[in-house]
């Protein structure tokens, strides 16, 4: 018993004096069109290809879906084009860095905003593409 008390004490006492890296975590939000610069690099949101995700209050059958395009610059040249998902079903969190990822720096799309409403179009204008900016302090 006491050789697994000292067990658990010495990989506590490994686990807990091992620091984290820190982090500055940034919260933005973006229109269609618009962009978010950092370093020499612009993620820019292009447009709401489609959102047939299920209105709010109303039950469906299938929970569907809102695609977002979206483009990556580096120094003013496309790197790439990209289109990210959103789903009700889909903790898009757990996928950090699904819109830019490196060692340093994770660029994660999250949320897309209005959420529709039953008899209530949305207009193009009116969508706001939400980020979180995490870079790893050296």
């Amino acid at each position: 018993m006491k050789k697994i008390i000292l067990i658990i004490f010495l990989l506590h006492g490994i686990t807990g004096n091992s620091q984290q890296p820190e982090k500055i975590i940034e919260f933005h939000e973006l229109s269609i069109n618009d962009s978010f610069e950092f370093d020499d690099y612009e993620i820019k949101f292009v447009d709401v290809l489609s959102d047939n995700r299920c209105p709010k209050a109303v039950m469906c059958i299938v929970a569907g879906e809102a695609k977002v395009a979206f483009e990556v610059y580096k120094s003013g040249k496309i790197l790439s084009k990209q289109i990210l998902r959103f789903t009700p079903t889909v903790y898009l969190p757990n996928s950090q860095g699904n819109i830019y990822n490196s060692d340093l720096i994770k660029i994660t799309g999250v949320e897309l905003t209005p959420y529709p409403v039953l008899d209530n179009s949305i207009l193009k204008s009116d969508y706001r593409l939400k980020l979180v900016f995490e870079e790893i302090l050296q």
